[in-house]
């Protein structure tokens, strides 16, 4: 494993080369090299590479392959996690004012690493809190929304979905997420959305991965034929079961019983859902 400061590269701002030919060749030559090396070996050629020429494609290569290290790591804090969500806007900015032939692969790249961020975001919010916060915008109206947004906290929407079903059912909760986010984008043509399905335990736990998916896809789809919204603002991707709203840690009942986890049983309905958060 490796052991590298996070500070070693990270510091990208928007690379002006003022490389000699000859300098951008040598550069050139061992970022190359460092494609089939792995750990220290990896990063010291990234070094090397980066010393002669400091090209767009080192800087995005070397900060790619520590972040994905750091993530593979356990107990990162939260505040790591904010941390490389910038870093990783810097990174993107970084690649799409460059120009050469592999801006799409990293621009992958960097979609993959943000999924895996959302991920970790989630996860910090305990169940009984996404539950209350599940419920509060069950009678929410745009500004909450919106107010969740802005604090940059993943914002859980009850987007009624049936059972083993993909379908938006339209509801006020899917009408007033399709006005907040179109709201949002108008004002700041820079807003991105991530869009994260959800599903219950019940299944087969490989089928509902792709069910969570498709959820996601298809709320994404709602508010794009609503709005027009271009694409590139809103991320989606399902994550099953792998984050259910109610287990058998507690059991509390809400909004008429339609919220509630009793006798330790996970509430279906309640883990049907997706989470939005803005990046």
């Amino acid at each position: 494993m490796i052991k590298i400061s996070i500070s070693l590269f990270l510091t990208t701002v928007i690379l002006l080369s003022n490389c000699t030919e000859e300098q951008e060749v040598t550069a050139t030559k061992l970022w190359k090299e460092s494609q089939s090396l792995f750990s220290k070996a990896k990063i010291s050629r990234l070094k090397e590479a980066k010393r002669a020429c400091g090209l767009p494609q080192i800087e995005l290569d070397a900060n790619i392959y520590i972040i994905d290290k750091i993530l593979n790591k356990n107990g990162l804090s939260l505040k790591m996690v904010n941390k490389l969500v910038e870093k990783i806007d810097k990174l993107r900015s970084l690649n799409n004012n460059s120009h050469y032939i592999y801006k799409n692969d990293y621009a992958g790249k960097l979609d993959n690493l943000t999924k895996r961020l959302v991920v970790l975001k989630v996860k910090f919010e305990t169940n009984k809190k996404k539950l209350y916060l599940l419920n509060s915008y069950l009678n929410s109206n745009k500004n909450d929304i919106k107010k969740g947004f802005s604090d940059g906290k993943s914002v859980p929407i009850s987007i009624n979905f049936e059972n083993n079903q993909d379908s938006v059912i339209q509801n006020k909760n899917i009408n007033i997420l399709a006005s907040a986010i179109n709201d949002i984008i108008y004002k700041n043509r820079d807003s991105k959305f991530t869009i994260t399905g959800y599903t219950s335990a019940k299944g087969d736990s490989s089928y509902n991965k792709k069910l969570s998916e498709r959820r996601a896809v298809n709320t994404k789809k709602y508010i794009e034929n609503r709005y027009p919204i271009t694409m590139g603002h809103i991320l989606t991707f399902g994550v099953g079961e792998s984050d259910l709203i109610c287990d058998n840690s507690f059991s509390e009942e809400i909004n008429n019983g339609e919220y509630q986890c009793l006798n330790g049983d996970e509430n279906e309905i309640s883990s049907r859902r997706v989470e939005v958060i803005q990046r």
